[in-house]
């Protein structure tokens, strides 16, 4: 499937169309349309993107890369193990990574 293609499935599972996502967008009518024939703008691709909370890969390709295809496993570990910390805590290992890169950052100057 396409980018117009994409973007009318991802209409239809958020029950919307459109019309009404352009309204939204402050788009113009027909512009999304359009895009079966012409090249859009990136910003115009951003907002609708941005709207239904997917990457631009997927409104393009369909395809969306999952976080398990950036992170290492003791990456993964480190997420799931953050997420279940309370913001007390989440501020303390924020805090501490950021001492840890300035120091790291100071050793190698």
């Amino acid at each position: 499937m396409g980018l117009v293609e994409n973007i009318q499935s991802l209409c239809d599972k958020n029950n919307t169309n459109f019309k009404n996502l352009e309204r939204t967008l402050n788009l113009s009518n027909g512009t999304i349309s359009r895009w079966d024939n012409s090249k859009p703008s990136y910003d115009k691709v951003v907002k609708v993107a941005n709207y239904f909370n997917v990457s631009i890969d997927f409104l393009i390709t369909g395809n969306e890369k999952c976080i398990n295809d950036y992170l290492t496993e003791e990456e993964l570990a480190f997420v799931k193990s953050y997420s279940l910390l309370d913001q007390y805590s989440k501020n303390k290992v924020n805090n501490y990574i950021e001492v840890s890169l300035c120091n790291s950052v100071i050793k190698k100057h």
